[in-house]
């Protein structure tokens, strides 16, 4: 949603349209020619890319917020919870990847 909206920007007509604080209203094309008011939708939920790329990425909300012209920022909104269980997942994913040298249960993962 967020990379189809932000693609189809028009430049010259971003505009904020009863900004609230949590959503936007902005100019976006909606086909070849034309243009529409839409609503940009937040907080959005997004995975990204943060720890190991082997481990399971951990969901958190951001807000979009837009400006004048085609520019866009993503703004953190979980406060940083996503770090727990990022460290929760890597605690996972090593307990799985050496369990075959962890049978008597000496293997202790610090995190």
């Amino acid at each position: 949603m967020i990379l189809k909206m932000v693609g189809n920007l028009k430049e010259d007509n971003v505009r904020g349209v009863g900004d609230d604080g949590i959503s936007q209203a902005v100019t976006m094309k909606t086909g070849v020619a034309t243009v529409a008011d839409v609503k940009v939708v937040n907080p959005v939920t997004l995975a990204p890319y943060r720890t190991f790329i082997e481990v399971d990425q951990p969901e958190s909300k951001f807000v979009l917020r837009m400006q004048n012209g085609p520019r866009v920022a993503l703004f953190e909104a979980d406060g940083g919870a996503w770090k727990n269980e990022a460290i929760r997942n890597i605690e996972d994913y090593l307990m799985e990847a050496l369990s075959e040298y962890n049978e008597t249960e000496k293997l202790i993962i610090i995190a």
